[in-house]
């Protein structure tokens, strides 16, 4: 079902500002209080991993959320450099990370 026909009222905000994203991207941060890329903790951004203009529905769905550290991992990671820009893999490139990390020799 399209969210438009579900969510009336949220169509005529931004679905990024609407309470619902707001609030599950805040719940999101209070779980995940560190960065998946590098497990730091300095301003965690809740990242979409599917950006809400292509998916506005998955805009307050958990499964969408990353927490990516700062400005640093954020638009590095999440961005490829360039806020107009998105990663499609960014989840599976987090989680190399961490498996490479967690093993001395990399394997």
């Amino acid at each position: 079902m399209n969210y438009f026909f579900r969510h009336p009222v949220e169509c005529l905000t931004n679905p990024r500002r609407a309470w619902s994203t707001v609030k599950a991207m805040r719940e999101y941060r209070r779980l995940h209080p560190r960065c998946e890329y590098d497990d730091c903790s300095d301003k965690v951004h809740v990242h979409h991993v599917e950006p809400i203009q292509f998916a506005p529905d998955r805009a307050a769905d958990p499964t969408n959320f990353l927490s990516l550290a700062g400005k640093r991992c954020h638009l590095v990671v999440g961005h490829a450099n360039n806020w107009k820009r998105y990663v499609h893999n960014v989840r599976h490139i987090c989680r190399d990370v961490i498996i490479g990390k967690a093993h001395p020799n990399g394997r």
